[in-house]
C-alpha cells in the first residue's frame, strides 16, 4: 500500500464527510468564477489535493492512536478477510468508522481538533475565492508573462510555502514554457528591490513582478545547469550585487530555497518579504546579573548589522561547511524531521519521528562537474558587493527618494524560526492534546525563550491564536512605523525606531570603505578564505609590529568603559564550532589571555617607547572579567580562566601593578572548587592548572600556590590507572588513555616533573618517568616518531599538541633519567622533525612551524643538539592557522598572536633569565 493510499484511507475514515463537502465547495467556487474553463480541472485538482494533504497531516496521529486502541480492544482474532489495504484489523477499524457510530464518537472526542481543522479549511476556501477573483481580474496583465486564455497548465500547486493569515500560501502554475507564481502578499518590496538592483548594476537580471498591494504575481525562473569558470564568476559577481542590495535594505532569510539561477548562471532572490527586518525591538536583551561591557554591545551590534544576517553566507555552519543560501551545494543535505508510519499495513502500525535529510540542488554553476566553490570565487563576490555599494552611494539621493516613496509598504518580521513553529503545530495534533487546556500547556513552552529574548513576551497571544488555526505565525510592520501587526492585533511601539530609519543609517555606512571592508572580512572568515581578520596588508618590516597592527585592526572597542574584544572562528565540530564567527573567550589558547601575553611582552617597559593604549584596555578588560565573571567561567590552563589569570599576573609584574598581581593570585586560589575532578590533561585539566600554579608562584611567591600545586599533583597520582605498560590517565570525553603533550601522557608527565622539582617530591618524578616509558614503547622506529593515538588509526605529526614537538619537550625535561633506548628515540625524532620541518602546512604555535621551531630550539639548547635553523618567516597577510578558518583567528596557539610572540626577542630579567612564561610549557 502506498503512502498516498494510506493517507486517503484514513481521511476517508475519519473525515469522510468533511473531505467530500470541501471537494464540493472547491468545485462550486471554481465553477462560479470568471476564470477560463481551461484552468478549472487543474485548479480543482490542485486545491483538492492540497486540502487532502493538510487533513491527512492534521489527523494522522489520531488515526494511528485510534487504530491501535481498536486493535487492543478486539475480542480475539478478526474473522474479516484481508484486503489490499491492510490486514483484517485495519479493515475492520475503517469499516467500523464508516458505519457511523464510531465516527460520531471520534468527532465528540476530538471536537477541538475538528474545529481547528474546520477553521483552516474555511480560511482556505475563502483564500481560493479571493485568488480566483484576482486571477480573473488580472488576466490581461498576465498576458505579458505569457499566460494566454487558451493555455492549459501542466498542474497547479497550492501550498508552495507555509500557510499564513488564514491558510494563505503561494501558488505555482506550471506550464510547458514557464512557471507563474501567485503570492498572497503585495510585491512592492520586490519591485523596490529590483529597481535598486538596476541602480547598482544596469545590466543585472531581475525578477518580473506585478504588484497588486495585497497580492502579486511573479514570473518564475527556469534554467540552472550553467557550466564553466566564466559562468561561475558571473554568478558570484551578481550574487555580490544582489547581496549588497539586500544588505542595504536590512534583508534576512535569503536561505537556499530562495536563491535560484537561470540557464546563464545568473542568481535571483525569489522571496524578499523579509527585507527591512527591524532589529530595534523593545526588550531586546534579557536582564543579566553581569554588566555587559560596551565592547560586547558593540560586537553584538556589528554582527547584528553584518552582511552575514542576509543569509547568503551565514554565521551558522555544519561540519560540511557554511550553512547558507549560496554555499549549500549538492554534497550538503539539509536536515529535516518527519513522521513516518511504521508497519503501515498492520494493526501494530505506529508513527515514528525520524531525522532525515533532503538533497539540495545547488543553484551554483558547475566547474568540472562540481558546483563552483564560493571560497574560490570570493573575489568575484567581493567585487560585485563593492561595486554595488559604490553605485548605491553615488545614487544616494535617488535611493533616498525611492525609500520615501516606499514608506507605507509593509515587510514581514520573522521573530522565531518557522521550523520551530512547525514542530509545535505537529505536536498539537496529538490525541493527548485533544482538549484546549492540553494544547495550551504545550504552546506555553514557547514562552521559555522569553528569558533570553524578552521581546517575545509581547507575541505569545497572537502566536497562540495563529497556531491554533494551523497557520505559521506571521508578523509585519510598516517600513516607517514602530508598531508590529499580526492577524490578531497590533503591538504598539514594539520597535524603538522604524526599519526605514535603520536603512537610511545603513545607506550612510555604505559610503564608509572600512565598513564595507569589514563586511567582506566577515564573509571571508565565514568561508575560510583570504580577506579575513588580520589581512589588511600591513607593510611593517617588523613581524611583531605587523601582528600588533593586525590585532589593532581587528579589535572591537567599547568607547564608554574602555573595554576591548576580538572575534575568532573555531573549526566546525569543536565547542562553538556551529558558528563561523564568535566573540573571543578569556582563555589562553584562542582568547584574550593569549593576546594579552603577546601585547604585554611586546609593549613591556623598555620594549616599546610609545604608549600602548590597546594593551592597557585589554588589561582593564581582563581585570573586569576576573572580578565580575570568574565564578561562572570554565577552567583550564589553555581553555579556561586560569590562562587569563596567568597572563594578567605577568602583565602586572611587568608594570609593577601590585593590586592586579594580588587580585590575580586570589582569583586563582578562589577557583579551586571549580576545577573538574575528572580532567587531567594540559589543555583543561589538573596538569595544566598545576603548571599555572607554579608559574604564579614564580611571579608572586605566595606559599598557598605551592600548596595548591601539591594538591593537583596528588590528584594526578590518584587518577593514574595502572596499565600493562605503565600509568594511564583517561582523556575526558574519550574515556581512554591517549599520547601527546596537550591531551596525553607526555604533558601530564611534564607537569609531574615540574611539580617534583618545585616540591621535592620523588614519587611524582618516578610516576612521570613510568608514563614516558609507556609512550616510548609505542615509538615507531621506521617512521622515527611517536604516534598520536586519539583516533583508531595512529597518526604521526610534528606539532606541539599531539606530535613530535610535545613529546620532545617532555623528554628533554627528563633527559638525565631516560634509558639509552629512550634517548635513541629522542635523537631520531629530533632528526625527523628537522628533516620534515618543510612539510608543515601552517604557521601556528599549536601544530605549525612557529611552535615546532620554538620546541626544537628549546630541546636543542637543553640537550646540546646541533640546531641552526632560522625561525620560519611568514607574512601576516598569508598567515596559516591550520584550522578550517585561518584568517578568522588572532589568538595565541592557532592565531597571529602566537606566531608573533614566537618572533619577539627575549627580554632578560636582572638575573639573566627570560622574562615571561613559555607558551608551550608555561614554564
Amino acid at each position: 500500500m502506498s503512502s498516498l493510499d494510506f493517507d486517503r484511507y484514513y481521511i476517508a475514515a475519519i473525515c469522510r464527510e468533511e473531505a467530500e463537502a470541501l471537494r464540493g465547495r472547491i468545485v462550486e467556487r471554481v465553477a462560479a468564477s470568471a476564470v477560463p474553463a481551461g484552468l478549472h480541472p487543474a485548479l480543482i485538482d490542485g486545491a483538492g489535493e492540497y486540502l487532502l494533504q493538510r487533513l491527512c497531516w492534521m489527523f494522522q496521529k489520531v488515526f494511528v492512536f485510534e487504530l491501535n486502541r481498536y486493535a487492543g480492544a478486539a475480542p480475539g482474532p478478526q474473522a474479516r478477510p484481508a484486503t489490499a489495504v491492510g490486514d483484517p484489523v485495519f479493515v475492520a477499524f475503517v469499516q467500523a468508522i464508516a458505519e457511523g457510530e464510531r465516527a460520531r464518537d471520534l468527532r465528540l472526542r476530538y471536537a477541538f481538533l475538528y474545529r481547528r481543522a474546520q477553521r483552516f479549511c474555511e480560511g482556505f476556501v475563502e483564500f481560493l475565492r479571493d485568488h480566483l477573483g484576482h486571477l480573473a481580474a488580472d488576466a490581461q496583465a498576465l498576458q505579458a508573462f505569457g499566460l494566454k486564455s487558451d493555455l492549459t497548465p501542466l498542474r497547479i500547486e497550492f501550498g508552495q510555502g507555509d500557510p499564513h493569515r488564514g491558510a494563505r500560501a503561494t501558488i505555482r502554475y506550471r506550464f510547458d514554457a514557464f512557471d507563474l507564481y501567485y503570492k498572497p502578499r503585495g510585491l512592492g518590496l520586490d519591485l523596490l528591490y529590483a529597481r535598486l538592483q538596476r541602480m547598482a548594476d544596469t545590466d543585472i537580471a531581475v525578477l518580473q513582478s506585478i504588484d497588486r498591494e495585497h497580492y502579486g504575481w511573479q514570473l518564475g525562473v527556469r534554467g540552472g545547469g550553467a557550466q564553466g569558470a566564466e559562468a561561475a564568476t558571473r554568478f558570484y559577481s551578481s550574487l555580490g550585487t544582489c547581496t549588497a542590495v539586500a544588505h542595504l535594505l536590512c534583508g534576512t532569510d535569503i536561505h537556499f530555497e530562495n536563491i535560484v539561477t537561470d540557464a546563464h548562471g545568473r542568481p535571483f532572490f525569489v522571496d524578499v518579504e523579509a527585507l527591512f527586518t527591524n532589529t530595534a525591538r523593545i526588550d531586546r536583551q534579557a536582564a543579566s546579573a553581569v554588566t555587559i561591557m560596551d565592547a560586547e554591545h558593540e560586537l553584538d551590534r556589528r554582527l547584528g548589522e553584518s552582511v552575514l544576517g542576509v543569509g547568503v553566507v551565514s554565521l551558522r555552519r555544519t561540519r560540511e561547511g557554511v550553512f547558507s543560501g549560496a554555499a549549500q551545494g549538492d554534497r550538503v543535505a539539509a536536515p529535516v524531521s518527519r513522521e513516518v508510519a511504521v508497519d503501515a499495513k498492520t494493526a501494530s502500525m505506529r508513527l515514528s519521528r525520524v531525522h532525515d535529510a533532503i538533497r539540495i540542488d545547488s543553484p551554483v554553476p558547475r566547474v568540472d562537474g562540481e558546483p563552483a566553490a564560493f571560497a574560490a570565487y570570493f573575489e568575484a563576490f567581493a567585487d560585485g558587493y563593492r561595486d554595488a555599494a559604490a553605485a548605491l552611494t553615488a545614487h544616494a539621493r535617488q535611493v533616498a527618494a525611492l525609500l520615501d516613496d516606499a514608506a507605507s509598504l509593509r515587510s514581514r518580521q520573522i521573530m522565531r524560526h518557522t521550523y520551530l513553529y512547525g514542530l509545535f503545530l505537529a505536536e498539537t495534533t496529538h490525541p493527548a492534546l485533544a482538549e484546549p487546556a492540553a494544547a495550551d500547556a504545550l504552546l506555553l513552552k514557547l514562552r521559555r525563550e522569553e528569558a533570553g529574548k524578552p521581546f517575545l513576551r509581547h507575541l505569545y497571544d497572537s502566536e497562540r491564536q495563529q497556531l491554533l488555526q494551523f497557520d505559521i505565525p506571521y508578523f509585519e510592520a510598516r517600513l516607517d512605523g514602530c508598531d508590529l501587526h499580526s492577524p490578531f492585533g497590533t503591538i504598539a511601539g514594539f520597535f524603538q525606531r522604524s526599519a526605514l530609519q535603520l536603512v537610511r543609517e545603513r545607506l550612510d555606512r555604505f559610503a564608509d570603505a572600512s565598513w564595507i571592508a569589514r563586511q567582506l572580512s566577515f564573509v571571508a572568515v565565514a568561508l575560510g578564505c583570504h580577506g579575513g581578520a588580520g589581512c589588511a596588508g600591513h607593510a611593517h618590516g617588523d613581524l611583531a609590529a605587523s601582528v600588533a597592527a593586525a590585532l589593532d585592526d581587528g579589535s572591537v572597542s567599547g568607547e564608554g568603559d574602555g573595554s576591548v574584544l576580538w572575534t575568532y572562528s573555531p573549526p566546525a565540530g569543536t565547542p562553538g564550532g556551529d558558528f563561523a564567527i564568535m566573540p573571543m573567550g578569556p582563555d589562553l589558547y584562542t582568547g584574550l589571555g593569549g593576546i594579552l601575553a603577546f601585547l604585554s611582552r611586546r609593549h613591556a617597559p623598555g620594549a616599546d617607547t610609545g604608549a600602548d593604549a590597546l594593551t592597557e584596555r585589554l588589561i582593564a578588560t581582563g581585570r573586569r572579567i576576573l572580578v565580575e565573571r570568574s565564578a561562572m567561567l570554565g577552567s583550564g590552563a589553555y581553555s579556561g580562566m586560569e590562562g587569563l589569570i596567568l597572563a594578567l599576573a605577568e602583565a602586572a609584574v611587568e608594570r609593577g601593578d601590585e593590586e592586579l598581581r594580588k587580585l590575580s593570585v586570589e582569583a586563582f586560589l578562589a577557583r579551586e572548587p571549580q576545577w573538574s575532578a575528572d580532567r587531567f590533561d594540559i589543555i583543561d585539566g589538573a596538569a595544566g592548572i598545576a603548571l599555572v600554579a607554579l608559574a604564579l608562584h614564580r611571579l608572586d611567591g605566595d606559599a598557598r600556590l605551592l600548596a595548591v600545586a601539591r594538591r593537583l599533583g596528588e590528584r594526578l597520582i590518584a587518577a593514574a590507572r595502572p596499565g600493562d605498560d605503565g600509568p594511564e590517565w583517561w582523556l575526558h570525553g574519550v574515556d581512554r588513555c591517549v599520547t601527546g603533550f596537550a591531551h596525553g601522557g607526555s604533558g601530564i608527565a611534564f607537569a609531574l616533573m615540574q611539580l617534583a622539582q618545585a616540591l621535592g617530591d620523588t614519587a611524582m618524578n618516578e610516576l612521570a618517568l613510568h608514563a614516558l616509558r609507556r609512550e616510548d614503547r609505542l615509538f615507531d622506529a621506521d617512521i622515527g616518531l611517536w604516534p598520536d593515538t586519539r583516533e583508531a588509526q595512529p597518526q604521526y605529526s610534528l606539532g606541539w599538541c599531539n606530535g613530535a614537538a610535545g613529546f620532545l619537550l617532555a623528554r628533554a625535561q627528563a633527559w638525565d633519567r631516560l634509558e639509552p633506548w629512550q634517548r635513541d628515540c629522542v635523537r631520531a625524532a629530533f632528526a625527523r622533525s628537522v628533516e620534515w620541518f618543510g612539510r608543515l602546512k601552517d604557521d601556528s604555535l599549536c601544530h605549525g612551524s612557529a611552535g615546532v621551531h620554538l620546541a626544537l630550539a628549546k630541546v636543542a639548547a637543553a640537550l646540546g643538539f646541533d640546531f641552526d635553523m632560522d625561525a620560519p618567516a611568514f607574512a601576516v597577510d598569508d598567515y596559516r592557522a591550520g584550522w578550517t578558518h585561518d584568517r578568522g583567528n588572532l589568538g595565541l596557539m592557532v592565531g597571529l598572536a602566537g606566531a608573533g610572540l614566537a618572533h619577539l626577542p627575549a627580554q632578560p630579567t636582572a638575573g639573566g633569565a627570560s622574562r615571561g612564561f613559555c607558551p608551550l610549557t608555561l614554564t
